[in-house]
């Protein structure tokens, strides 16, 4: 969420006093108020790979968004019904994560509680675990025209997941759909108008006799996989559909990236009727650009208040999630048409002279990088 563009829109939420009430989202035009802050994340239950909860301000200005960390000074979880309050991890600046002793109660409400150095103090409405039913069937489809591109013109494609669940007739759920999805890297650096130095990995100036290329394609040294994170990208409401067996709910639209497969992991999210709210508006808002991340500019509804200064109005929301997880091989053995690289060219844009060149780039860690192959990986 590095850079928003266009007009500054946020959604925000009017909190009552105390944070007993419920929430009602309301359009609040933020474009000439400068700096923001924004909570997102989820408390799961999840004890191998808990959310991190991320705190950050949305600094606006001449049509664009400049984000910074916040800086958390305390921070905690606080059980509504027993008053425990559980001390969050801040592994780094604006991210809060649980102990890893951390046991969650599906009978208790929790709410969210951070201070910032500047002293103020924040609070979000009490949120409660609501089950979720485990995912029965993974079922894919390749579509030519599956998703609209940022610009509105056109269609691309991408191969649709579907996904099969019994709802519980015994509880009204509200359902959110995400996935993180691995690549098989072909490349790992583009340098454009440029060339890389292999020791530092990073792109400097070309010889003369290359100034004239408009760039150099570089690939991997050794096995690199791109992590990609979605967005929530599919809500739903299971009040139509009370206790019964859910099928065909399209829930992830992968690009064709390349002619082989790639593995991605779903997650299923029952959450409260005021998570899925926040989530539904956010998607509506997000239509064509791609998601949250992409949003002009990163519209995000409010459930935090600060108590210091219960005037400041606070974008984000906190919510608690029971997901269930089902890991996918999508062997793309049905796309068809053009690819969508990651990075890199084909070969095809610039046929009479190829695009790579020694050296090879290195495979170089990241949140969005690793050269270990993951687990379920089947090339």
């Amino acid at each position: 969420m590095k850079k928003n563009y266009l007009r500054l829109y946020f959604w925000v939420v009017l909190i009552a006093v105390g944070l007993c009430s419920c929430v009602d989202p309301y359009e609040y035009d933020f474009e000439k108020d400068g700096k923001h802050l924004v909570v997102e994340g989820f408390l799961s239950d999840s004890q191998s790979a808990p959310d991190t909860i991320q705190v950050y301000f949305s600094n606006y200005s001449n049509n664009y968004s400049q984000i910074l960390d916040a800086d958390i000074t305390k921070a905690s979880i606080l059980i509504e019904d027993t008053q425990q309050e559980i001390p969050l991890l801040i592994p780094q600046a604006g991210r809060l994560i649980p102990p890893k002793n951390f046991v969650f109660n599906p009978n208790y409400a929790y709410r969210l509680k951070f201070e910032l150095s500047t002293g103020d103090k924040y609070q979000s409405t009490a949120e409660k675990i609501t089950p979720t039913p485990p995912i029965l069937k993974v079922k894919k489809q390749f579509n030519l025209q599956s998703k609209l591109s940022t610009d509105g013109k056109s269609y691309l494609s991408a191969s649709e997941l579907f996904v099969d669940f019994q709802d519980d007739p015994q509880v009204t759920n509200f359902y959110l759909w995400r996935y993180t999805h691995y690549e098989k890297l072909a490349f790992c650096k583009t340098c454009n108008n440029s060339v890389l130095d292999y020791g530092s990995q990073q792109c400097g100036p070309a010889p003369r006799a290359l100034q004239n290329r408009m760039y150099f394609d570089y690939p991997c040294e050794s096995s690199c996989f791109a992590i990609l994170h979605s967005p929530i990208v599919m809500v739903q409401d299971d009040r139509a559909s009370q206790g019964k067996l859910i099928q065909d709910k399209l829930v992830a639209q992968i690009p064709y990236y390349n002619d082989y497969g790639c593995l991605v992991d779903i997650e299923q999210i029952s959450v409260s009727l005021e998570v899925y709210k926040f989530n539904q508006l956010v998607r509506q808002l997000s239509q064509g650009t791609g998601g949250l991340a992409d949003t002009p500019p990163s519209a995000i509804i409010g459930n935090i208040q600060n108590l210091t200064n219960p005037d400041e109005k606070v974008v984000g929301y906190f919510g608690v999630a029971n997901i269930q997880k089902r890991s996918y091989w999508l062997d793309r053995t049905d796309a068809t048409g053009p690819m969508a690289l990651i990075l890199g060219h084909t070969i095809s844009e610039e046929p009479s002279n190829p695009p790579t060149r020694p050296p090879s780039a290195k495979c170089v860690p990241s949140a969005t990088r690793t050269p270990f192959q993951p687990k379920g990986w089947q090339l």
